[in-house]
């Protein structure tokens, strides 16, 4: 099968980077499991998404207005396996062009005000409902609504992991974070930058511009102390995690502040944000303040000093913005992809990703004497172990913790762990582990075959006890060789 991923999306002075980096922490996620991503961009998008030039990533020029199909074919990597789309200028038209390229096409939105022929739609904004896309897709498009489904690049998500597994928020000194988007065409960062001079905040100031950022000299010459110019900083997840309060666009930044917990004030610039804007006002993950103030200093910098002084309203923000996004969107998509299987007696088998409301049933299972009868430690865990590891699994980016489904009902478990040594293609170490009463019904073989189309392009290994009868057997049945006395392997697709 084709493990190409075609993304064709654009970053410009106009449209800012954020088309971009959401398609590359897809890119970088669907990498790892050894898909092989081609961005069809405009000849620009590079000087305006650095990260996407330092990338490994295949770039292969298209025409602004292009859907990428004839791109894609003259580039020799078209048929593909996937194609995303994030362009505001493309639409059900070439998202129907572009399934002629591409099994499965995915569509990412932002506002239902569009028809859509994509075979999944992402629109991560809070509080989505199906009921908006009503009349704009048809009935076998999966929609994947709200902030659990935002794409988040991976040096965020390691912040989280470390931020969690430090079991408290240790920031340092109190510094303001002013971040109001890579390109920030209305120069909303000189104007922020007033409100606070006006308001006589005493602390460090923190500025994140892109280089091609048309307003970039102006704020190079406000740049004194205690200001700092960060001009594409490769450690901005670090930057913005030692925030005390930040104050940026609405869009996906916002989930990437959110996702460490960092309180935030939201000035929507542009009308294309005002809908983020009041659907993150509405979850309490932000202060929201109108666009209008901008232009008002001295509202906006006794707004902002008001906030900095208010302990328990930036405690309230933090809380309820580490709860909005977890960062795992691209996990959640790539067990959407893996499709269904079938059981022996023709049950419906699906992964999904395990949530938080997982904790204790996934407790449960582990305890049955069953699951422990040939596990690595016979001993099952303590709750309060559990919910350790849980904690941890839930947030590491190189394991995907899943739970398999039988007709939308919890019977199981698959995990894949990175192994440390891959080597030309990703690996990882699976386990699995099914509720007893299903033993012997195929769940098991069907929640594997699943788990190798989640990651087609990866090595999977198996360690399996000598004794362990039942599953030498599910694992030879799955398709894996013994290349061991306990190792049984997957090799790619």
């Amino acid at each position: 099968m084709s493990r190409t991923a075609l993304f064709r999306c654009d970053a410009s002075q106009r449209i800012g980077a954020g088309h971009v980096m959401r398609c590359l922490a897809l890119a970088e996620t669907m990498v790892s499991v050894g898909y092989e991503p081609v961005f069809l961009s405009s000849a620009e998008t590079p000087a305006y998404a650095p990260a996407l030039a330092r990338s490994i990533m295949r770039l292969v020029p298209a025409d602004a207005q292009s859907n990428g199909v004839a791109e894609a074919r003259a580039a020799g990597c078209a048929p593909a396996s996937i194609a995303i789309v994030d362009h505001y200028g493309l639409g059900y038209d070439d998202e129907r062009a572009v399934a002629s390229i591409a099994d499965t096409v995915i569509a990412c939105e932002d506002l239902p005000t569009r028809a859509h022929a994509a075979h999944i739609v992402i629109d991560p904004t809070p509080g989505r409902r199906a009921t908006d896309y009503a009349g704009l897709v048809g009935p076998d498009i999966s929609l994947c609504l709200g902030p659990r489904h935002a794409l988040i690049r991976r040096p965020w998500r390691n912040a989280r992991k470390a931020l969690i597994e430090q079991d408290a928020q240790a920031r340092g000194p109190f510094r303001i974070l002013v971040s109001m988007g890579a390109t920030d065409p209305t120069d909303a960062t000189s104007r922020v930058l007033a409100a606070i001079a006006s308001a006589r905040i005493d602390c460090g100031i923190d500025v994140v511009l892109g280089e091609g950022a048309p307003h970039l000299d102006r704020v190079r010459g406000l740049a004194v102390a205690p200001v700092r110019l960060h001009v594409d900083p490769a450690g901005l997840p670090s930057l913005v995690a030692a925030a005390g309060l930040a104050i940026g666009a609405p869009g996906s930044s916002s989930f990437e502040r959110a996702m460490l917990g960092v309180p935030s004030i939201v000035i929507p610039a542009a009308d294309n944000q005002r809908d983020m804007a009041v659907a993150l006002a509405r979850t309490g993950a932000a202060h929201v303040i109108d666009g209008m103030l901008l232009d008002e200093p001295d509202r906006l910098g006794a707004l902002v000093r008001d906030l900095r002084n208010d302990d328990r309203r930036r405690s309230e923000l933090s809380q309820a913005a580490l709860a909005l996004c977890d960062g795992r969107g691209s996990s959640r998509l790539l067990a959407l992809l893996a499709g269904q299987s079938q059981s022996r007696d023709g049950a419906r088998i699906a992964l999904r990703l395990t949530e938080t409301d997982d904790c204790d049933w996934l407790l449960a299972l582990q305890q049955r004497p069953e699951t422990r009868a040939f596990a690595r430690s016979p001993n099952g865990p303590s709750r309060a172990e559990h919910v350790r590891w849980f904690t941890r699994a839930l947030a590491d980016p190189d394991r995907f913790l899943m739970i398999v489904e039988r007709d939308e009902r919890a019977c199981g478990f698959v995990r894949l762990d990175r192994r440390a040594d891959d080597g030309p293609s990703p690996a990882y170490e699976v386990s699995i582990a099914i509720e007893p009463e299903w033993h012997g019904s195929g769940m098991g073989r069907a929640a594997l075959r699943l788990a190798r189309k989640m990651a087609p392009g990866a090595v999977i290994d198996a360690t399996v006890l000598p004794a362990n009868a039942a599953s030498k057997a599910l694992f030879l049945g799955a398709g894996y060789v013994q290349v061991g006395a306990d190792l049984y392997r997957s090799l790619p697709q």
